[in-house]
């Protein structure tokens, strides 16, 4: 990677088994997890809390990176595992409809689904399988 190559973080959210998401307008409804461009400047884990306020408004704690790595439109993504109150709710944005999605849908229906089926595996077994 060249320090040209655009950086990206995104975040896995998971509650009783469902991922924290977004129906992306910019993405014709498809789905992605709460994540977006490292500004100039900025640090990955700092990308990742920010984008998951803008997104669906909350701020995760316990940022974890856990897999880096090229997505498949080339840019360098920081994948992270975070947490929420289980009080908290997910809101949506003018980047979409928030909303807490299953590993099918996101397999199925993401927009980085071929980048999902890299860091999947090894969620998995950091943090434990979700149906």
């Amino acid at each position: 990677m060249t320090s040209e190559t655009k950086r990206g973080s995104c975040v896995v959210i998971v509650r009783g088994g469902l991922f924290a998401a977004i129906r992306s307008h910019k993405h014709q409804g498809r789905i992605c997890l709460p994540g977006g461009k490292q500004e100039r400047g900025e640090s990955p884990v700092d990308a990742a809390a920010r984008e998951c306020l803008e997104e669906i408004g909350v701020v995760p704690q316990g940022l974890v990176a856990f897999h880096v790595g090229p997505d498949f439109t080339g840019w360098l993504c920081t994948t992270f595992h975070g947490t929420i109150a289980t009080d908290v709710r997910l809101q949506s944005s003018t980047e979409g409809v928030a909303f807490w999605c299953s590993r099918q849908e996101l397999l199925t229906n993401g927009v980085y689904s071929k980048h999902t089926t890299e860091w999947l595996p090894l969620y998995d077994a950091l943090f434990g399988e979700i149906a």
